[in-house]
Order: structure tokens, then sequence, then C-alpha cells
């Protein structure tokens, strides 16, 4: 009886956290994924993650970055599949998202660049930098001789200021013309 519990408990703790999604379709869409689905003897949702893989790991991120590792790149090319793969780091939003915009940051959310780039600004430093690596030496993902130049940052303190960030990336979003930095933002809002 103990060996089930631990069995059952086992399975419970490795069993990946997942995300709901909502999409509005089409009748005849609806009718094609439940068709593949019942026809592949899967679910619907899995169709789709497999659609979504297949799709990522066609597309290359344009214009990627010297700093990232010419042993990590397949041909001297990065594929979205790969760039997620790399940068996802479980129960690690902040660092994730760090990582994307180092990595693939046109596969980032505008939102999301003018974030990352008011963290890793050094004007902001005081504000963001810790001790927390962006990337680690150990992976290889980012050239060694470059790595002096990506911060460690404090992800506690990043957590601190995400709703102030958020309105800063709302108001560089409405307003492209205004060319203002994060702490000026901080004054503005006061």
């Amino acid at each position: 009886m103990l060996l089930v519990i631990n069995r059952r408990l086992n399975a419970m703790v490795s069993r990946k956290k997942s995300e709901i999604i909502h999409i509005r379709v089409q009748p005849n869409f609806k009718v094609l994924l439940e068709g593949l689905a019942n026809l592949g003897g899967v679910t619907s949702t899995k169709i789709i993650e497999q659609l979504i893989v297949k799709s990522a790991q066609k597309t290359y991120i344009p214009d990627i970055d010297l700093i990232i590792s010419g042993d990590f790149l397949k041909d001297g090319k990065l594929t979205l599949a790969d760039a997620v793969e790399t940068t996802f780091l479980e129960g690690e939003p902040v660092l994730t998202k760090l990582r994307m915009y180092y990595l693939a940051s046109d596969a980032l959310s505008r939102k999301d660049q003018i974030v990352c780039a008011a963290v890793v600004n050094k004007e902001n430093g005081d504000l963001f930098f810790g001790e927390d690596e962006i990337f680690y030496r150990s992976e290889g993902v980012i050239e060694p001789q470059e790595l002096s130049g990506i911060p460690t940052v404090s992800v506690a303190k990043i957590n601190d200021h995400l709703d102030s960030l958020e309105e800063f990336a709302d108001f560089r979003e409405r307003n492209p013309k205004i060319k203002m930095v994060y702490k000026d933002f901080l004054k503005m809002s006061g």
C-alpha cells in the first residue's frame, strides 16, 4: 500500500505544469483538428503541440547576436525551438524572458523587449543588478568572452518592480517618440 502511494506521489511531483490557452477558430478548423486527433489516436491538444513544435523547428531567428557561441548554433543558425529550449527555466519566468532577450529578442513581444532592455540597462543597475546569473559559463550558450557584458541581476528586485516595469512598457508603446529611461519614468509617475 505504501509503495503504491509513493508511486502516485512521485508521479504527481514529476508531472509538468501545463498552461491553458483559449483560441477562437472557425468551425471547419475545429472539425479538422478533431479529425487529426481521432485519426492519430491522440488529443487535440497533442496535435496542436506537435504542429507548433514542428513549426518552431523550421523557424529561424533573424539577426542572431554575435554573443551566442558558434558551438551552440547549427550551421550558423538558431531555430525558435532551440532558443526556447535553451532559455526556458522552470519556475523562473523573469530569467527565461531575459535569456530570450539575449538569444532571440525578436521572438519577444515589444512590451517584453522594453521591460528586458530596462532591466539590463546599466543606468538602472542599482535597481535591478544582483547575484542571479542570466547565463552560466558551463552552459556554453554565450561566448565566454561575452559573458562579462551580460549583467547579473536580482530576480527579487525585478519582481518588486514588475508592475511599474509593465506600466513603463505600456507608456513607451503608446508614446514611441518619447525617449525615456525607466528611472525617469519612475520620477515622472511619482
